[in-house]
């Protein structure tokens, strides 16, 4: 079963990207950062990571502190500051949120959200919640 959720979310990040971004950005991009979600750390990114890896891509998986959204967005701002060249930024769950704070930094090219929140800039994931569930109360 682990494998096949590793291969599962690997072809998810090769996905996203293809949609991501337009196919000439696509070759301009070789760094990943991947986040996490809530109630996990980043070791759930190792498989995927993996294999970025070991197709010359340089991955790099952002440990969230998970003290607040703020320093989660720091934190992935952190990585991103390391970086050569333009990213791409995977967030999975929270991480979703967490990224679109972090994706106005210049170099981001492209996000994908791996069963993600993926609110607009300013938006919490707990009133995309709200939304979807006061939307279905009215449908």
């Amino acid at each position: 079963m682990t494998n096949f959720r590793t291969l599962f979310l690997a072809g998810s990040v090769a996905l996203g990207t293809m949609m991501a971004l337009p196919a000439t950005a696509v070759a301009d991009v070789h760094s990943i950062v991947l986040v996490h979600g809530g109630n996990v750390d980043g070791s759930t990114w190792r498989g995927v990571y993996e294999r970025l890896i070991a197709r010359n891509y340089d991955g790099t998986v952002t440990q969230l502190p998970m003290t607040s959204i703020e320093d989660d967005v720091a934190a992935v701002r952190r990585s991103l500051d390391v970086q050569d060249g333009p990213v791409l930024l995977v967030g999975h769950s929270y991480g979703g949120g967490v990224i679109t704070e972090a994706g106005v930094d210049p170099d981001v090219k492209g996000f994908v959200y791996v069963t993600a929140f993926m609110p607009d800039i300013g938006e919490s994931g707990g009133a995309l919640l709200q939304h979807s569930v006061c939307e279905g109360l009215t449908s």
